[in-house]
This record gives structure tokens, C-alpha cells and sequence, in this order.
């Protein structure tokens, strides 16, 4: 598992969505290509069932910011999804990392983190959101670039599996070819 000090500069934000996508987190998406380029990770039950405990905290540890969209009550898997982006919003505020936590629409937020939560009704709301939201990350980001990373000690903690998603593996993929005669 890795420490809360050691993020992945190559891809600093984690993005939870759910299984069915509508316009909303579509547009999501597509903001954060615009900011980050190709440089942020997702879970997406479609390319993968469940998002064990393991991941979720491994993938929050290994970010700056965390997008965490809420879904309608009438929607397709709502509440497996709230379910889990609670548990996430969760993590990424005991890790004290940069939470952009939304609620498209009116439906009501549990009180829990009513106060935590953003309500997006307009594409303007969004917009606003993620330029408050991008700016703290990218903060972080540039305070972490000086800071050296502590070494593994053992073989164990450098040992690399990968992750479960070959979407979430773009500043890697090189890591994981052995130069051959043919390459």
C-alpha cells in the first residue's frame, strides 16, 4: 500500500463514475481531459465490477484530487454507486486530499456530507466547480514536485502488479516492455 506522500505524478486526479453515464458525467469527463489531458485515473464499473476497499484507498493515496459525481435516486445501480462514492468521498477527506464532491440536480444529500457536497443544475455551475477545483489540485501537484520519496526497503514494496484498468496505466505502460532485439 502506498503512503499518503508518494502521489502519481502522472496521473494526480481519480474520477468515480457510474456504470450508466448520462450528459452530466459525460461533460465531467470531458473536463477533466481538457485540464489534466490524459493525466488522471477512473473507476468505471463498466471495464470493471467492483472497486475493492484495497483499490479505492490505493488509488486515493496515489492522488491529489478526487471527483466524486452523486447520482439520482431514480437511476440505474444509484445507490451501489452513492454507496461507493461516499466511501471514497470518505477517504479522500481522512487523507485530506482536494474533494470535488457533486450532486447533479435536486435529489437530497444525506447528512452526512450535505456540507461537502456541490449541487451542479447548469453546465456554468460545473464549469465553476472544476476551475475552483483545478487550481487547488494542480497546487498540490507543484508542492509535491520537490519533495523526495522515501525508497522501497524491501522486494515486496517494489514489486508493481499494475493496475486492474489499462486505462490507469498511461505513464507506465513503457515500465512494463523489455527491450528486445525487435524493439
Amino acid at each position: 500500500m502506498p503512503s499518503e506522500s508518494e502521489v502519481n505524478p502522472k496521473s494526480p486526479v481519480y474520477v468515480i463514475l457510474p456504470k450508466v453515464k448520462t450528459d452530466n458525467e459525460i461533460q465531467l469527463v470531458s473536463r477533466v481531459r481538457k485540464a489534466f489531458r490524459s493525466n488522471y485515473r477512473t473507476f468505471d464499473p463498466d471495464e470493471q465490477g467492483r472497486l475493492s476497499a484495497v483499490e479505492a484507498i490505493r488509488n486515493v493515496c496515489l492522488s491529489h484530487g478526487i471527483i466524486v459525481p452523486l447520482i439520482s435516486a431514480q437511476r440505474t445501480d444509484a445507490q451501489v454507486h452513492n454507496l461507493r462514492a461516499a466511501f471514497v468521498a470518505g477517504l479522500a477527506a481522512g487523507m485530506d486530499k482536494e474533494l470535488l464532491l457533486l450532486q447533479f440536480g435536486e435529489d437530497p444529500v444525506p447528512l452526512d456530507y450535505r456540507d461537502f457536497v456541490k449541487y451542479v443544475a447548469t453546465e456554468r455551475q460545473l464549469e465553476g466547480y472544476f476551475c475552483d477545483f483545478a487550481p487547488e489540485v494542480f497546487s498540490r501537484f507543484q508542492s509535491d514536485v520537490g519533495r523526495a520519496k522515501a525508497a522501497p526497503t524491501n522486494r515486496l514494496q517494489q514489486l508493481t502488479i499494475g493496475a486492474s484498468s489499462a486505462e490507469n496505466e498511461m505513464g507506465h505502460l513503457a515500465d512494463y516492455y523489455l527491450e528486445t532485439e525487435e524493439f
